[in-house]
């Protein structure tokens, strides 16, 4: 069968080549890295590590239909990786933005004030409480990320493994 498409054959070991990852070039492996690990999914900067690329080199050469499968299950990885991803960046973006904005009410407010009174130290605390809802907020929003991708991984580890006889 592997005689019916050579072009593949020779895709596959060119990408192969390409994936020769040096030790200091491997991506650090984050705390979600582990996480996923753990319950049998992978992520793309385990795919990276040194020891994986060089125990996939050793496997033997699938078939053009397996290569197809590993491929679509590799791609459906990547896209639940890649929306975790956009969820965190979106949340980054938005904690940003609201520091920053009650930093400058903060700092304005410092330089109009010549003491401080009651009402301006209630002002500065409601800001502090501000700064605490953001990073609640923040947080939130990267735990139920973090969260949708495990349960993302683990049903499909579990479908993974109904697969195979």
């Amino acid at each position: 069968m592997e005689a019916e498409h050579p072009t593949l054959d020779l895709y596959c070991e060119r990408i192969l080549a390409e994936r020769t990852v040096e030790m200091d070039q491997s991506p650090y492996l984050q705390h979600f890295d582990h996480m996923i690990n753990g319950i049998g999914g992978s992520t793309f900067a385990i795919d990276l590590q040194p020891h994986v690329v060089q125990a996939q080199k050793r496997l033997p050469r699938p078939t053009f239909e397996q290569r197809l499968v590993e491929m679509v299950k590799e791609t459906s990885r990547y896209k639940r990786e890649l929306q975790f991803f956009r969820t965190a960046y979106q949340a980054i973006e938005d904690f940003q933005d609201g520091v920053l904005s009650v930093i400058q009410q903060l700092v304005l407010n410092h330089y109009l004030c010549s003491s401080t009174t009651t009402t301006e130290e209630r002002q500065w605390l409601h800001l502090a409480g501000e700064l605490e809802t953001l990073l609640q907020r923040y947080t939130h929003v990267i735990n139920v990320a973090t969260e949708d991708w495990i349960k993302l991984v683990q049903q499909q580890s579990k479908h993974d493994s109904s697969e195979k006889f």
